[in-house]
């Protein structure tokens, strides 16, 4: 009989570690559809901009929860979002619009990969988005990617 694993780890986790290269996370399909309104969406970069401004050495986005779906030995793979799915996309939307109104196109090329991580086979890492949201709301997301 399989032993199943049932730890639970919280941890800190950086912003750039967050969206870098060792996590990609799916939206399970129990979840309810992105649903945050404007005040919301302002709130949130509000208050990380009041964070940028005052210098604060860190900035509590809240509670993040995963489930580990797949996971590489240096930690990196694919994490289900249990909880901070509407924080996660707002995120990711807000890393999408900084992409496309920057010129720079290496601060341009840092922003898409924040959002999509192109096949390095040499990592043993596929093409992906790094947030893969529901199948039903991924129409509407695709073009952002």
């Amino acid at each position: 009989m399989a032993t199943i694993d049932t730890r639970i780890e919280a941890k800190e986790i950086l912003f750039k570690d967050l969206f870098g290269s060792k996590f990609t996370f799916k939206i399970p399909g129990y979840q309810r559809q992105y649903s945050w309104e404007k005040d919301q969406q302002e709130q949130l970069f509000d208050d990380i901009k009041e964070a940028l401004e005052f210098e604060e050495e860190s900035y509590f986005l809240g509670s993040v929860i995963l489930q580990v779906i797949s996971q590489k030995s240096d930690d990196s793979g694919v994490y289900d979002v249990v909880d901070g799915q509407q924080r996660l996309t707002t995120l990711t939307i807000l890393l999408a619009v900084m992409r496309d109104l920057i010129a720079h196109p290496k601060a341009k090329s840092t922003l898409q990969s924040k959002i999509y991580q192109e096949a390095d086979p040499y990592e043993d890492k596929p093409e992906t988005v790094r947030l893969r949201v529901r199948d039903r709301d991924y129409s509407f997301f695709k073009n952002i990617f």
